[in-house]
């Protein structure tokens, strides 16, 4: 599990998320792990913040751990650094995590 990122929690609980491969030439693998029923997203960000792609939205998931992937060359990306960013919303707590992708194509 390599890939650098930063977490943000709201609450008392953390949000876990790993990607790879780190750099990544077609797809990528990640997996978060959700500490309480919430509601997910995950969506794909370039380095200015703005959002390129929904891979998941409202999603509802209860405590465990998913995997999923994300085929980027499927996607109009160009060479470069992007932001794999996952949110979990509940009543009670909002979460975040994302780690940095390395796109080479």
């Amino acid at each position: 599990w390599q890939g650098t990122g930063m977490s943000k929690a709201i609450g008392m609980h953390t949000l876990s998320l790993n990607c790879y491969p780190v750099p990544v030439s077609k797809k990528v693998f990640f997996s978060y792990g959700v500490p309480f029923t919430a509601s997910i997203d995950i969506g794909l960000y370039d380095v200015s913040g703005r959002k390129i792609a929904a891979i998941e939205h409202n999603s509802l998931k209860t405590y465990g751990v998913y995997t999923g992937s994300c085929k980027l060359t499927d996607m109009p990306l160009s060479s470069g650094v992007y932001f794999l960013k996952v949110v979990a919303r509940s009543s009670e707590s909002i979460l975040e995590n994302s780690r940095k992708i390395i796109f080479v194509r």
